[in-house]
């Protein structure tokens, strides 16, 4: 079994053990909300590091709560504990990921769970990451929103998953003291509209006329205009008519 099949184990075994992974070992830490287990909504996304390897697959499902479980599965990543936020920006250019801006924070908060004056709404749990390079990462929070209102990460730029390359203190603004960023994953595009361009416009197209043959006037592709027929006509009409008036009696 690899990565991307192991988030709904890690789910399932998140719920049943209340809410935070044991691996986060943060007791000093206010309790994370629990989720119920029911997804309203999920987003998938891929966690690449600044090569642009794919080192992870990142699940965001929010129950009818508004509760939201952050699960991340993967594998290349440095032992230890890692900083991880939501991010202002849905954009992951690396290396250096400063496209995705600074930590979300619509609620305009000093950063860490441990702050006395709040924290930003996107600040998570540290990960952490085992002596092999493989994680299996948990997280619940109700500062996010998956659907409406204004925490929802799907504003008009996007957000971004960032897995720093320390851990967080939870107090130090406005990044916790956790370092570089070293792998991230877009969660909402900047724009959903740009992403698959509207089709152009269809172009006017001219038929062409049909050769002219020759026999035809002008601008008719060789196709008698009707009038020249109704004059044709007359003269024929009018010969026959003269021919017969001349013609001697018997």
């Amino acid at each position: 079994m690899n990565w991307r099949t192991g988030l709904g184990l890690i789910a399932s075994a998140v719920f049943i053990a209340g809410g935070t992974s044991a691996a986060l070992a943060d007791g000093e830490l206010p309790p994370a909300p629990s989720y119920s287990g029911t997804s309203v909504k999920t987003v998938t996304a891929t966690l690449r590091d600044s090569t642009g390897k794919d080192v992870g697959a990142v699940q965001l499902s929010q129950d009818a709560a508004g509760v939201v479980q952050v699960t991340v599965a993967g594998s290349g990543m440095t032992t230890g504990l890692h900083g991880i936020h939501v991010h202002a920006v849905g954009m992951c250019e690396g290396p250096a990921f400063t496209t995705a801006g600074g930590h979300f924070n619509p609620a305009a908060k000093k950063h860490g769970l441990l702050s006395p004056d709040g924290h930003h709404n996107g600040d998570l749990r540290n990960l952490d990451v085992a002596a092999n390079g493989t994680v299996t990462y948990s997280d619940t929070t109700n500062s996010i929103s998956l659907t409406s209102g204004s925490t929802s990460i799907f504003d008009a730029d996007g957000t971004a998953l960032v897995v720093h390359a320390a851990a967080d203190d939870y107090i130090t603004d406005p990044t916790g003291n956790s370092g570089a960023r070293v792998a991230c994953a877009v969660l909402a595009p900047a724009n959903p509209s740009l992403a698959t361009p509207a089709p152009a416009a269809s172009p006017t197209v001219t038929v062409p006329l049909p050769p002219r043959t020759g026999t035809g006037s002008a601008g008719t592709g060789g196709i008698l205009d009707w009038r020249w027929l109704a004059v044709s006509a007359v003269i024929t009409v009018t010969i026959v008519a003269f021919g017969l008036r001349s013609r001697p009696q018997r």
